[in-house]
């Protein structure tokens, strides 16, 4: 079972791990409380399951209170959007993948981030596959902050930004055993200019044979 966006950064909040200030809404008539709560610029991103959102522009990034009305407006328009999310907009120095997934031929979870954040796996994979870090995990003894550490250091981050990176990875493991998760991803991982990391983007794909655990 894939969660929308919103549901994924609920989770990934409930468990310690940075995200954007953000408000919910389903009406153009709650546009204008979410903007007293979020501010300008921000984004409204539009919740639905499928991917490219952006491509089709489902996120659109807006200035002042006009141009994000208008947006809102074109969004509640289109089929299939019946909620979207008006997020503020975060000053980023870089974008990175990370997700964990299950690696079924090693029985294992595998562990994969990129530098090469905000493009889809798939592409990378096939087009650059040398810029993956994948690490596979051992689910009975799990993730150690050790293996979060060794992925920063294979990402080329720095010392200052390893450790940050790492709790983030922790934790997102975290999600994904509690959850019993078949993925989750942040794609893509703001790296802040303030050297933080604040989960961009959120997907969770729960399995479907463990949903009586989570109604």
């Amino acid at each position: 079972m894939k969660l929308y966006e919103y549901q994924a950064k609920d989770l990934f909040e409930d468990y310690g791990m940075p995200v954007p200030k953000r408000v919910l809404i389903e009406t153009e008539d709650a546009l204008a409380q979410a903007f007293k709560a979020v501010g300008f610029p921000c984004v409204l991103k539009s919740q639905v399951l499928e991917g490219g959102r952006g491509k089709r522009g489902l996120i659109p990034f807006v200035k002042d209170e006009e141009e994000a009305k208008k947006e809102a407006k074109r969004l509640f328009t289109e089929e299939g959007i019946k909620r979207i999310m008006v997020e503020e907009a975060v000053d980023i120095e870089e974008e990175i993948y990370l997700s964990v997934t299950v690696d079924a031929a090693e029985g294992t979870a595998l562990v994969m981030a990129s530098r090469e954040g905000g493009v889809e796996i798939e592409t990378l994979a096939s087009e650059t596959p040398e810029k993956i870090v994948k690490l596979n995990v051992d689910m009975a003894n799990g993730l150690m902050m050790h293996h979060a550490h060794h992925v920063a250091y294979e990402l080329g981050l720095s010392k200052a930004e390893a450790k940050p990176f790492a709790k983030m990875l922790m934790r997102l493991y975290n999600v994904f055993r509690a959850m019993d998760a078949e993925l989750v991803e942040i794609n893509p991982l703001f790296l802040t200019k303030d050297g933080a990391f604040i989960a961009g983007d959120g997907k969770l794909m729960i399995d479907d044979n463990a949903m009586f655990k989570h109604e």
